[in-house]
């Protein structure tokens, strides 16, 4: 069996879901999740508050029991009975602790045996192309509101393109400040007009986490709307929705925006991201993988 640890938010949950996933469809095996890190402790973390949000997903895949994680060296020790597996063929002990500390795609993944436990970001399509069609099944919500439905009918039916903005942690936390850092109104404005020279009649809806800072920065565009928050739903997860029903994307160096731009079907979208994932040279280097043979790098940030 493959037991991936999940956290942090939906985008990083995709990842880790998705690496699982792959290794446990490649030999056969049940998948498990690990659910501990959205325990009682969570809200004191340093990091945003997140939700566990999987299972409001089409996914396939049940949290791992006491005794599965204690069998995948899942307890609280789990570093140091990590450094102990290591060590030990996986003919031996049965088992493998793998813990990808390190951005990018590591080619040990495809030397990991059927019984593993698995804990990193895995941020990199390569962990999952041979399982895409299926991740892009699995990962639609399960309940749609009939207005939402709707208003993505709406979006996938027009030149629409979602224009994500991420601020909120990588502007008021000082820890994500320093690793990653808000994309500017100069990117955005770059990108648009990278759009804009492709689909002149694009009609953009920004999706943000500051409406009052996207309501500013995007005032002067009449091309352009802010999705206001009654559409937020559950986790805003009901915005997510509509973020991959959009034609075209224009995404922030996060995740959320990332997996949305991934998911979205119209065959000939327009993806503009941000040249830089991570402000370290080293960290973004390793992402270098996120970039999606097509997409369009913007190097104004």
């Amino acid at each position: 069996m493959i037991v991936v640890r999940i956290k942090g938010g939906l985008g990083n949950q995709f990842f880790q879901y998705a690496a699982g996933k792959a290794l446990a469809e490649r030999h056969g095996v049940p998948l498990y999740l690990d659910t501990r890190w959205y325990g009682a402790d969570c809200s004191r973390r340093a990091t945003a508050a997140r939700t566990f949000d999987l299972p409001h997903f089409a996914v396939r895949a049940t949290r791992a029991t006491a005794a599965e994680l204690r069998f995948c060296f899942g307890s609280e020790d789990r570093r140091l009975r990590a450094r102990v597996g290591r060590r030990l063929p996986a003919w031996l002990v049965g088992r493998r602790t793998w813990i990808r500390d390190g951005a990018g795609y590591d080619r040990e993944f495809e030397l990991l045996p059927a019984n593993a436990f698995l804990e990193g970001y895995f941020q990199d399509p390569i962990y999952f192309a041979p399982i895409a069609a299926e991740l892009k099944y699995e990962f639609r919500l399960r309940e749609i509101f009939p207005k939402v439905a709707d208003f993505a009918s709406k979006l996938s039916a027009t030149p629409s393109v979602c224009i994500q903005v991420r601020r909120s942690d990588y502007v008021s936390n000082p820890m994500a400040a320093l690793v990653h850092g808000a994309c500017g109104e100069d990117y955005y404005r770059a990108a648009w007009a990278r759009v804009i020279s492709k689909i002149p009649n694009a009609q953009g809806y920004v999706f943000s986490d500051d409406q009052s800072w996207a309501v500013q920065t995007f005032a002067g565009c009449p091309q352009i709307s802010v999705v206001d928050a009654q559409w937020d739903g559950p986790g805003y997860l009901h915005k997510f929705h509509l973020m991959c029903a959009c034609r075209h994307f224009i995404i922030a160096n996060s995740t959320w925006g990332w997996w949305a731009a991934w998911l979205g079907e119209h065959p000939d979208k327009v993806v503009v991201m941000p040249t830089r994932w991570f402000r370290d040279e080293v960290l973004n280097e390793a992402t270098l993988g996120l970039r999606i043979p097509g997409w369009i790098v913007c190097e104004i940030e």
